[in-house]
């Protein structure tokens, strides 16, 4: 039956990808990404010369932002009297705080995430079955769009941010106020250029950093799904695939759905193992997400609300906003999924054509659906859940606040 299935995806796949395991390679985009941009370790598998000149570029990764984040303490300390002007800092600020706490995390935590990674790279998340592959594929398809959309925003806001809106307002003579301490005047002609390039390169790697950061929990927390997805189908057809095994392996039909019953068994521990370790690995930079985001969306409707509805500063500023509430949009909304997802499996169980099984592995499916009527439910911080729920919750108290 897998005869004929089987090349077919093997053309559908990338090479590359059909080297990797399946379950594992929709990550490979965000693994790259910040080991580019310097808040991730290598792989073990490096050589040792290319691992220690990467840890002096992860070490200077975490110097520039502390750089950044002095020279905005010490303009707002200067401007403090001026409400506008601190304001125009803070945003840039608390999000700049908000992305160090999880560049320091993925160093902090390190070990426990690389075990993460081979747990996603082991037998029981790839197995080898078609049907598993299927659903496996559409994930790592998803997982690539998911990437580069979430990779496009903050680069589309900070180039009409600084080349579109800055550049414009600096040649039509009019001073650009950037937010940070500078030793000269950043508007003289010879410096201009200089500062516009050194604060885009700050904020893309900021926006570039936090909305990967954010897409890679994303994308383990839909793998979860995806994986429960799949035990799901397992538990709807285990009477007729333990009814095949048999007649191919020459055993008895109660040994085969033993084997098939117990595999399953062990799958749905790994899928509750893995959301227990991204929730212990990610749980506080969520949480401080969930905290700042706030106060990051209160600075910018301050800042917004005197500025130009139809210029480009506006619209950037509208899209750096929106960079944010997807940033907390997708915890909640995937955490919401996984829950949900979770909760059928107590049906996926009892759908098996469990009148066919001797009582004793009964009694055992019985057990199991008393077990899973728990669903996966992810707390950011052991506090705040991650749901829609949180996130309407968020939306309306900023409503409330701004006093729409």
């Amino acid at each position: 039956m897998t005869t004929p299935t089987t090349p077919t995806l093997a053309k559908t796949l990338p090479p590359a990808t059909m080297e990797e395991k399946l379950a594992f390679s929709g990550l490979k985009l965000n693994l790259r990404c910040m080991r580019i941009l310097g808040t991730m370790f290598l792989d073990p598998g490096a050589g040792l010369l290319q691992y220690r000149i990467h840890r002096v570029y992860m070490r200077l990764a975490i110097l520039l932002p502390f750089l950044f984040i002095g020279q905005q303490l010490i303009n707002i300390y200067q401007v403090r009297d001026d409400a506008d002007m601190v304001m125009d800092c803070m945003f840039n600020l608390l999000t700049f705080v908000n992305n160090i706490n999880k560049q320091m995390t993925l160093i902090w935590k390190k070990d426990q995430l690389q075990a993460l990674l081979d747990d996603l790279k082991g037998p029981l998340f790839n197995q080898e079955d078609v049907r598993h592959k299927r659903i496996l594929l559409d994930f790592y398809r998803w997982s690539r769009v998911v990437f580069w959309v979430c990779l496009s925003m903050p680069i589309t806001t900070m180039v009409m941010w600084s080349f579109l809106s800055r550049l414009p307002t600096h040649r039509g003579g009019n001073a650009v106020e950037f937010g940070i301490w500078l030793p000269f005047d950043p508007n003289d002609d010879a410096y201009f250029t200089l500062v516009m390039l050194y604060e885009f390169t700050q904020l893309t790697w900021l926006g570039c950093n936090n909305c990967n950061v954010d897409t890679f929990v994303t994308i383990l927390l839909q793998q979860c799904t995806t994986q429960i997805r799949i035990l799901r189908l397992d538990l709807e057809t285990a009477v007729e695939r333990a009814q095949e095994n048999a007649e191919s392996e020459g055993i008895t039909f109660d040994e085969a759905f033993h084997k098939v019953f117990t595999l399953s068994l062990r799958h749905y521990n790994e899928i509750i193992r893995l959301s227990k370790n991204i929730g212990h690995i990610f749980g506080r930079p969520i949480f401080f997400q969930f905290l700042v985001t706030a106060w990051i969306i209160c600075t910018i409707v301050y800042r917004i609300v005197d500025v130009n509805p139809t210029s480009v500063l506006f619209i950037s500023m509208i899209a750096y906003m929106s960079c944010i509430v997807v940033e907390l949009f997708l915890y909640c909304y995937f955490g919401t999924i996984l829950t949900y997802e979770s909760m059928k499996l107590t049906n996926a169980a009892y759908y098996m054509d469990w009148l066919r099984l001797p009582t004793r592995h009964r009694r055992a499916l019985v057990i199991f659906m008393e077990r899973v009527k728990s669903p996966i439910e992810l707390l950011a911080g052991n506090i705040v859940p991650q749901s829609t729920n949180t996130f309407v919750s968020v939306c309306f108290s900023l409503i409330s606040f701004l006093g729409c």
